[in-house]
């Protein structure tokens, strides 16, 4: 967090003098591990069992919060008598399809329920069935002792950070567990972050201040691009994109902030969705806050289809978007691509050339195009691949461009500074940024290169009466400014509070007096459409727009942009900026709160039930029914809301419960399980199943070859990382003579035992080789590295950073030659923080 996020770090430095306990857990010690009280060195890619016996000793010592575990999760509800877990399978969950290598059958995960299907508990957890008796079965094995021969760290260290969290938690105090891409970036990612979410629900650490858990995001609007999403199967605010096909579907009950990369969840086979009925159905619930999901996707419908979205069949133009027929993320499509599937290819910002996994594959499929377009600030890898590639010693390859059918066409984009407009950051905080100054030359910003790509392709199709074109010619595309900004030279940029506006929310139909005499709605456009207040008053019968339903009330009226607003209260800062949903600061609140609506303390008070006003109140805006008191039991029979208790605080699920165990929707089961790295030097010492069963591996490609499990040609682990003083591949800081003064080249941290073992001196070269390629790097020796006792023997490990390439001012190997493309289940991420390797002295 002080390496890549170092602004945000500056708070934690803050906590830390008032007395907070800072605990740094990584394969490499950085300037987080240097700041930290204490700091625990563990081998990539074995978070699970670290994370799974503290859990493991929580359940057994019942050092959980029994008070909130018992109301709040779903540890007393019961679970199918036929699940089988992977104590029961040695490595797998019940389901799961070897042919198809999915978890294709997830019915036996679900909940036991009644004769009116409402889940069977025991609030004693003792039934053997209950979520709590299978995950003490589970998480047996989860030892200390494991930790010791899995992870290489001793069980006093591990005991170290079980304690100190046991003890920073409770009715009194909480603690707060921050990841990155340390932990997403490995084929089982999500369970990882799973098995953190399962330890802060049994420490009570989730919706309450200074708890749960922050996803560290990379830089301004990452949060931004999954909530208002460029994601394949997101529409806005967290709705599945619609199959074409029978396929499992990804996890939507999650909370919409999905930062942890869990996503949604619906039945596990959906048939292909024809109809807007047959979508909602399959996508939204009968009970909690996603009944409420008709609304939200009408209103996303009327938002870009405008009248159009009125058709007389009742689908809304839901027939004109996109239907999923299988992955289309972005690394799985670099395989299509390689096999001559796709023709072009617009980067905004991205350098798969040099910033994504296997890049030499991503070079190698970027020459299959027909045409790509690179929009940028400098001219980066993937746009001058075609004529350069990496060389050896430093020395850039020039290529027979002949060779190479793409066109490039590299168009200048406008940075941060030189655009205005709202980003959302890592706290799901929207704030808005003024333009500093107009963009050079021909550099124009993302907004307006897609307001005017859209207007030029409505220009071209205008008159076209074919079927297929009706949905862009119907497409709300009108954000003009009615005057030219003031003081810029660019008179044709985008008006963008019309987009925010739209992104917001207004009224297409409300009746004024005049109408109401004759029984008419007035019918507005975007330009002249009163705003909509926020989500609740969007509606599913066409009389809303809303281009992002979480984001709904950033921007409740005409000059009340609640982004720009800057305005300290000193706690919860609720009028500084606009965090969704509602600006509420802490998702699921409602849990700051005892059953009976009562604080758990007064040290730790934040939302609470007022007796006297019948409402929830407090220092946040409540994330519950603000009306619903304690004591409500829900009759039977009852849906959406009115389906939840008083007490069950977790909204989005459909049984208002924390959920330990997944009944439904994750590709790789119920529970976190730990599977090793696909390239790893040591067998799983948990299970006969070696690595994550469900993983994308894309066995019959050639081009992404793996290592063999202990293999004795790459006994090394490898870990990718970042530095300060450059950002992700590099493309914009690599250009910037103080930044490359600061880091000016490619190094790998190794430890003087291994530099010893493998004659490698202190700033010499060596060459870091793997099944993908070698790269070469300078040696930094040091202890920042430590050899670990892995299963009774040594294993090293080495890290590197990832920002180089052969653009810029700096220039040098690129790391992410080196990486796999294996990709974890749910979300498709590669596995670069974990992988194996071989190194040797020498220069190429």
């Amino acid at each position: 967090m002080a390496e890549a996020h170092p602004v945000a770090f500056a708070n934690v430095v803050k906590a830390k003098e008032r007395g907070a306990k800072v605990i740094h857990v990584d394969p490499h010690y950085s300037r987080t591990s240097a700041l930290a009280n204490v700091y625990i060195a563990t081998r990539a890619g074995s978070d699970i069992v670290f994370l799974g016996a503290i859990i493991h000793h929580l359940l057994e010592t019942s050092s959980y919060f029994h008070d909130y575990v018992v109301p709040f999760t779903n540890a007393a509800t019961l679970i199918r008598g036929d699940f089988g877990d992977t104590e029961d399978l040695d490595g797998l969950f019940s389901g799961f399809d070897p042919k198809t290598e999915t978890y294709s059958d997830q019915s036996t995960w679900d909940y036991e329920r009644d004769a009116e299907g409402r889940p069977l508990t025991d609030p004693t957890l003792q039934h053997p069935r209950c979520v709590f008796q299978i995950m003490r079965r589970h998480f047996a094995r989860y030892t200390p002792e494991m930790v010791e021969e899995v992870c290489g760290v001793s069980r006093e260290h591990w005991f170290q950070v079980t304690q100190t969290l046991i003890e920073n938690s409770g009715r009194e105090r909480t603690s707060a567990i921050c990841y990155a891409v340390g932990w997403t970036q490995q084929s089982k990612g999500v369970q990882i972050i799973r098995a953190a979410a399962i330890i802060q629900l049994l420490l009570g650490n989730i919706g309450r201040p200074g708890g749960g858990i922050m996803a560290l995001r990379e830089h301004a609007s990452i949060q931004g691009s999954t909530d208002v999403p460029t994601l394949y199967d997101l529409l806005a605010g967290y709705m599945p994109q619609p199959s074409a096909i029978v396929q499992p579907q990804p996890n939507f009950e999650q909370n919409p902030d999905a930062p942890t990369g869990e996503k949604r969840d619906t039945p596990s086979n959906v048939l292909s969705q024809q109809t807007l009925e047959e979508y909602i159905n399959t996508s939204g619930q009968k009970t909690g806050w996603w009944s409420n999901f008709p609304a939200y996707i009408r209103s996303l419908l009327q938002a870009w289809y405008g009248e159009a979205a009125n058709d007389e069949d009742g689908n809304c133009c839901y027939r004109w978007l996109p239907k999923i027929i299988g992955d289309h993320s972005h690394l799985a499509t670099s395989y299509e691509m390689l096999d001559g599937k796709v023709r072009g290819y617009l980067l905004f910002g991205q350098n798969p050339a040099a910033g994504s996994t296997n890049s030499r594959m991503q070079r190698k499929a970027l020459e299959q195009l027909d045409w790509m377009v690179v929009r940028d600030l400098y001219e980066v890898e993937s746009a001058a691949f075609w004529y350069k590639q990496p060389g050896f010693g430093q020395d850039t390859e020039h290529v027979d461009s002949s060779k190479i059918k793409t066109e490039i066409f590299l168009l200048p984009a406008a940075a941060s500074t030189e655009k205005e407009g709202c980003f959302t950051n890592t706290q799901r905080l929207l704030q808005w940024r003024d333009k500093a100054v107009d963009p050079p030359g021909d550099a124009r910003s993302d907004l307006w290169f897609v307001y005017h790509l859209g207007k030029r392709l409505k220009e071209l199709y205008a008159g076209n009466s074919e079927m297929k074109d009706r949905p862009l010619l119907a497409l709300t595309w009108d954000y003009d400014r009615k005057e030219p900004e003031p003081g810029s030279r660019i008179f044709d940029e985008p008006d963008t509070l019309l987009v925010l506006k739209e992104i917001n929310g207004y009224y297409v139909r409300q009746p004024n007096q005049a109408d109401a005499d004759n029984g008419t709605d007035h019918v507005y456009t975007l330009r002249d459409a009163p705003h909509v207040p926020g989500f609740a008053a969007l509606k599913s019968d066409g009389s809303t727009a809303c281009g992002s339903w979480i984001y709904s009330g950033v921007y409740p009226e005409p000059g009340n942009n609640r982004a720009a607003s800057r305005i300290s209260d000193g706690y919860t800062f609720l009028q500084w900026g606009f965090s969704w949903p509602a600006n509420r600061r802490i998702l699921y609140n409602r849990a700051s709160a005892d059953p009976q609506g009562r604080p758990w303390s007064d040290r730790k008070k934040y939302v609470w039930w007022d007796e006297e006003q019948q409402k929830w109140t407090g220092v946040d805006v409540p994330d519950f029914p603000l009306n619903k008191p304690p004591n409500y039991i829900p009759p039977a029979g009852a849906i959406g809301m009115d389906a939840h208790s008083g007490s069950d605080p977790f909204i989005m699920k459909p049984d208002g419960k924390g959920w330990l165990f997944v009944p439904k929707g994750l590709m790789d089961g119920p529970l976190p399980a730990h599977y090793e790295a696909a390239e790893s030097p040591v067998r799983n010492a948990l299970y006969h199943q070696q690595s994550n069963p469900a993983a994308k591996y894309f066995r019959d490609r050639p081009d992404n070859r793996l290592a063999a499990v202990d293999d004795p040609n790459y006994p090394i682990v490898i870990t990718t990382y970042r530095l300060t003083e450059h950002h992700v591949s590099g493309p914009m800081t690599r250009w910037m003579p103080w930044l490359n003064a600061l880091q000016p080249s490619l190094f790998a941290e190794l430890s003087p035992e291994l530099a010893a073992e493998r004659n490698i001196q202190h700033g010499e070269w060596l060459i870091v080789s793997t099944p993908r390629g070698e790269i070469e790097a300078r040696a930094m020796v040091t202890r920042r590295m430590r050899p670990l006792r892995i299963s009774g023997r040594i294993v090293h490990q080495i890290g590197l950073p990832f920002h180089w390439g052969f653009q810029g001012k700096s220039t040098g190997s690129i790391t992410n030659d080196l990486a796999h493309m294996v990709l974890e289940p749910n979300v498709s991420i590669e596995e670069a923080k974990a992988f194996t390797c071989n190194i040797r002295s020498g220069h190429m």
